[in-house]
């Protein structure tokens, strides 16, 4: 059904003249997302109104029919689909503008984990997706070069190597179209041992084509790809952010050093996964960096920290199996330092920070590292700092969470990541009683027998990683703070990772009586949670 077809109905006529022309371009837009000039829009509403008014009358005729004419009931299929479409050509989003478009394109592109899950490129995933439902929406999305920075390359090591061909899950012409529309780059390449070893390869020298227009790097190493770093040295005008990392020892036989980001002048943020342990020699622009994230042995940390006055940021995770790591070095002063993760809090021997306000630290009952306050206090007391937010990450004893929380009165934000530090542990059925005990001892009883701890802290969050802890005596623990007249409870979060029960329908409902009540309450699972504890403990890559 057409406009040609109702424009000569008396029963159907518009009020507005429908010339030729006129006809011809309403025609066009009814078949075309083109956005409707303003002096076409009265035509257009008055084919709308006389539309619903026919639609309305056939459904009258409809309804009071027990066996209704076969001829109406079509009529009455047709005349609503082109009504459908008119009303379409009156939407707002014709008419948006291009640069609130792009804004709202944007907000369709997947995160990086996002698209670790799709584990290939297809024009069902943004930003392809947006240049197929318009001419207008393609060249607009084509245009915005912002939209196609970010590359994930994922040669995934779960998936069946049969399901899905290399070659095909990221074809290579598709790879060189995404490119070619961006301006700088975001380039996460994953490689996988095994995978197919050619595309690998071809893949990473197309991008690395482009290095020069790199803005971020993150790969997943291989032995077939590292001899593709050191070509990368000299061609890395752009690149500010690095994450490197490998799975199992057999990468280190092939690796000596990494060197190639030694002169990429711009390189601020530095991070790399050496779990794996022989010490690398890596030459890096310490003096520019300002965030840091390394885990590796000791000697590693301690070769590249004293180079980099400008850290603002630090991760420090070491080797587990390395022993008498501390026994020895010299005090690093990081002046500039606001933000701080160590494994271990024997690090805080060898560090001076004296502008940090966000400490993150693992902690176990059952670690060789008892008493945190042993390191943690010359710390403080050398580096003159103030630590307003404090992260435990681990299964951190009652008792000495307490001791830390009355010490340092000046902590305002606790975040607990619960952690079973255990690889064999039971992802799904593990309950954290140590966890439930802590919050107990923030719940408020009774003010008046005995003084609440830490009264003035104003965010508390409970992650659950592998673990879960009993979700009603955290509601009670909320409760109690936000009824509180003496307490300084703001905000609050619950997270819970994949794997992990989440709370029972009616604890959630309580929770979110306290956000009704002004609470500012995050409560997130899955991906999006482990993000989030992720970000307590300032990891660089999530």
């Amino acid at each position: 059904m057409n406009a040609s077809q109702y424009s000569g109905e008396s029963n159907f006529e518009s009020t507005t003249s429908t010339y030729p022309e006129m006809l011809a371009r309403h025609h066009n837009l009814l078949t075309t997302n083109e956005p409707p000039m303003g002096l076409e829009l009265p035509y257009i509403r008055s084919v709308v109104s006389n539309t619903g008014a026919r639609l309305e009358c056939l459904e009258n005729n409809i309804s009071q029919r027990q066996d209704p004419l076969a001829q109406s009931v079509e009529e009455h299929t047709s005349l609503s689909s082109y009504y459908s479409q008119n009303l379409a050509i009156l939407s707002p989003l014709r008419r948006m503008p291009p640069e609130v478009l792009c804004e709202i394109f944007s907000w369709t592109l997947p995160s990086i984990s996002q698209a670790l899950e799709h584990e290939r490129l297809d024009v069902k995933y943004s930003p392809w997706v947006l240049t197929h439902v318009s001419s207008r929406w393609r060249a607009v999305a084509v245009s915005t070069r912002s939209l196609w920075s970010q590359i994930v390359i994922h040669y995934s090591h779960d998936r069946d190597s049969t399901c899905v061909q290399d070659q095909f899950a990221y074809p290579l012409a598709m790879v060189e179209t995404h490119i070619q529309r961006a301006h700088n780059l975001k380039v996460h390449f994953y490689g996988c041992t095994n995978r197919a070893t050619g595309p690998q390869i071809e893949m990473f020298r197309c991008l690395a084509e482009h290095s020069s227009r790199w803005e971020e790097f993150s790969v997943e190493l291989t032995p077939d790809l590292c001899p593709l770093l050191p070509p990368l040295a000299d061609r890395l005008q752009s690149l500010r952010r690095v994450w490197i990392q490998w799975h199992g020892p057999d990468i280190e036989s092939g690796v000596e050093g990494i060197y190639c980001f030694q002169k990429a002048p711009r390189l601020v943020d530095f991070g790399i996964n050496n779990e794996y342990a022989r010490p690398i020699s890596i030459l890096l622009p310490a003096h520019q960096l300002t965030r840091y994230h390394i885990e590796g042995p000791w000697s590693m940390h301690q070769s590249i920290l004293p180079m980099a006055p400008n850290l603002t940021g630090v991760r420090i995770e070491l080797d587990p199996t390395e022993e008498s790591w501390v026994a020895h070095g010299d005090v690093i002063n990081l002046f500039h330092l606001r933000r701080l993760f160590v494994s271990h809090t024997e690090i805080l021997n060898c560090l001076r920070a004296p502008a940090l306000t966000d400490m993150a630290f693992y902690h176990a009952e059952d670690e060789s590292d008892p008493n945190p306050l042993l390191h943690l206090e010359p710390f403080v007391g050398r580096s003159n700092c103030t630590i307003r937010s404090l992260s435990i990450k681990g299964l951190p004893t009652t008792q000495i969470t307490a001791e830390i929380l009355q010490k340092y009165s000046s902590i305002t934000e606790l975040a607990i990541i619960f952690h079973i530090h255990d690889d064999d542990a039971p992802e799904t059925d593990t309950p954290c009683n140590g966890g439930n005990t802590l919050i107990s001892s923030l719940t408020i009883r009774n003010p008046s027998e005995s003084a609440p701890l830490s009264p003035h802290l104003s965010e508390i969050s409970f992650g659950c990683e592998d673990t879960y802890i009993d979700y009603s005596l955290y509601l009670e623990m909320l409760e109690s703070r936000w009824e509180s007249a003496d307490c300084a409870l703001k905000s609050a979060g619950l997270l819970t990772g994949s794997f992990v029960p989440g709370p029972d329908p009616a604890t959630l409902e309580g929770l979110r009586g306290l956000r009704r009540d002004g609470l500012e309450l995050l409560v997130v699972k899955g991906k999006e949670a482990q993000d989030i504890m992720d970000d307590y403990t300032y990891s660089m890559w999530c």
